[in-house]
């Protein structure tokens, strides 16, 4: 059931972001390359991902996954530096926390 709630999100920000990135080409790539590189992730760290970019606090992606909150908050945690590191080049600007 959970993966059923995290498809629907999915799906919901993939049509809230094409809606957005008709108006410039470099927002359009931006997002294209943030989709796909989302899609790389393994798929506990990009359904918790995905919720957390919905809006949904740790306790609600825990229940939505059926895992604990601090399960919930590593799979989130892990799942942004995964995307950061996939979306920046080697040597980027951002720094490890």
């Amino acid at each position: 059931m959970a993966g059923l709630v995290v498809r629907g999100h999915a799906h919901l920000i993939a049509d809230r972001t094409r809606q957005r990135t008709w108006a410039s080409p470099e927002a359009h790539l931006e997002t294209v390359e943030t989709l796909r590189a989302l899609r790389s992730l393994p798929g506990s760290h990009r359904d918790a991902v995905v919720l957390a970019a919905e809006g949904f606090s740790l306790r609600e992606i825990a229940d939505a996954l059926g895992i604990s909150v601090p399960a919930a908050k590593k799979r989130v945690s892990r799942g942004r530096r995964a995307l950061r590191d996939l979306l920046e080049p080697p040597g980027g600007r951002h720094s490890d926390d």
